[in-house]
């Protein structure tokens, strides 16, 4: 009866994130929809993928595409993201062999807009310092603090304390 109620009531299931589906989830979604009318799309990026750790499935694009056979789409074309981002990306997945789809920055950027450093440290001490001493050049320069922002891959509760106590020094 659930399994009919759910698809009766989506007939379009769209799945976000899709590089850090589970096991679990993606058995949930298989027993509800595959095979029915429901229209699925799963939407996502395996260089993205963080949840690994938890479970995450590591074949999921494979997997839906041998079960759902899905008409397959790829987006090349990044909105977010100003061309010297997309250069470091680009040189990150050579650096480690991964094959990179050809991605296009959007028309809405100008070749040299963004900023963007790529800090290798011996530690995260030094680390640290660098990363503060980037930031209070960029105040003392006129950024406001606001705008400034730091991706960090994983646990950033590492980092962050080392960082605050360089910026409180």
């Amino acid at each position: 009866y659930i399994k009919r109620a759910l698809q009766m009531t989506y007939s379009y299931v769209f799945l976000d994130e899709f590089q850090d589906t589970t096991d679990i989830q993606y058995s949930f979604v298989k027993e509800c929809f595959l095979g029915s009318n429901a229209k699925v799309t799963a939407v996502g990026d395996n260089k993205q993928r963080i949840m690994v750790w938890a479970g995450a499935v590591r074949t999921i694009f494979g997997d839906f595409c041998t079960e759902f056979e899905p008409d397959g789409v790829r987006l090349t074309m990044n909105h977010r993201s100003a061309p010297r981002l997309v250069a470091l990306q680009k040189a990150m997945y050579a650096s480690l062999k991964e094959n990179s789809a050809e991605i296009v920055v959007s028309d809405k950027w100008n070749e040299c807009d963004g900023e963007i450093s790529l800090i290798i440290a011996d530690d995260e001490h030094r680390e640290a310092e660098t990363i503060a001493e980037n930031i209070l050049d960029q105040i003392r320069q006129g950024t406001k603090p606001n705008d400034i922002c730091i991706l960090c891959k994983q646990l950033p509760y590492n980092y962050v304390p080392a960082i605050i106590k360089e910026l409180e020094g």
